[in-house]
């Protein structure tokens, strides 16, 4: 499926004159994920990209004017889709003109499974014909951002650890302070610090435990609000995460959850300091 790439100039609603780069042809062979409405498919549809839309101010069921082969046909805006080539300022529109010249045919290919992309990739580029792989051109282009997001996000989860255990360990060290006197009383019952400790650690760990499942959770969640806000200015509009819960217990829930483990235990020791006669002596 092949589609060819013009200049068109287009007259908006308030009547001034734009240029538009518009892509002509059948948008539904290999067709992109659209965040409003749908592509263009009849004539006289029109599809923007988000970044064209929001700097035209136009929205889903505006009307416009296309100036093709010197003839002036309107046009109904159905659609708008991301778009992180040309600057991220495209438009689609069904079929193709004649005389319009073209500024560069694009060319889809779907292989089988079977085949062998880099070897026939390598033979079309001896043969002078510029080929490009979609995975690892999306890849190169959101590359300085994707790794900004897996900085920011591993030092986000590091602060995380820090403070979760930072936090655990004084609050746990605060509650043994304050339940010194019935620590004592239990002590002197004939408890050891062993068994209180045990005691007072599956009373912090399983609130801790559920806590942190459930800000990984959500933070995942909102995080995808987050991060499209950030790609979105990029022309990457309505971007959804694949996210790997397997990966994602690996790499952040676990060593959460073992840090808080650590940080609970380190905070219930001052049980072991704590005497059995102190119960004797009476609350201050």
């Amino acid at each position: 499926m092949c589609q060819h790439t013009s200049s068109c100039s287009a007259i908006l609603p308030d009547g001034e004159t734009v240029s538009l780069t518009v892509e002509m042809g059948n948008h539904l062979a290999f067709p992109v994920i659209f965040s409003q409405g749908k592509p263009p498919t009849a004539q006289g549809e029109i599809a923007f990209s988000s970044l064209n839309a929001a700097e035209l101010g136009l929205s889903v069921g505006d009307s416009l004017q296309l100036v093709i082969d010197g003839e002036i046909i309107p046009y109904d805006l159905c659609g708008i889709y991301s778009d992180i080539t040309n600057g991220g300022k495209t438009a689609k529109i069904s079929g193709r003109s004649s005389q319009t010249p073209v500024i560069w045919s694009v060319l889809y290919v779907s292989l089988h499974e079977s085949a062998d992309s880099e070897q026939w990739i390598e033979q079309y580029q001896l043969a002078g014909i510029e080929v490009t792989n979609i995975s690892d051109y999306v890849r190169e282009t959101y590359a300085q951002t994707l790794a900004q997001l897996s900085l920011a996000s591993g030092v986000a989860e590091v602060i995380a650890v820090l403070v979760t255990a930072v936090v655990l360990a004084l609050f746990l060290r605060l509650i043994v302070e304050q339940e010194r006197y019935t620590i004592s009383l239990h002590k002197a019952l004939g408890f050891t610090s062993k068994e209180l400790k045990r005691v007072c650690f599956f009373k912090g760990f399983f609130p801790s435990m559920i806590g942190i499942a459930i800000g990984v959770i959500l933070g995942n969640l909102l995080g995808e609000g987050l991060c499209g806000i950030i790609l979105q200015a990029l022309g990457a509009e309505g971007v959804r995460f694949v996210i790997d819960w397997s990966q994602l217990l690996a790499s952040a829930l676990i060593p959460v959850l073992i840090t808080s483990a650590l940080a609970i235990w380190t905070g219930i020791t001052g049980i072991q300091k704590v005497k059995a006669f102190e119960c004797c002596m009476g609350k201050e």
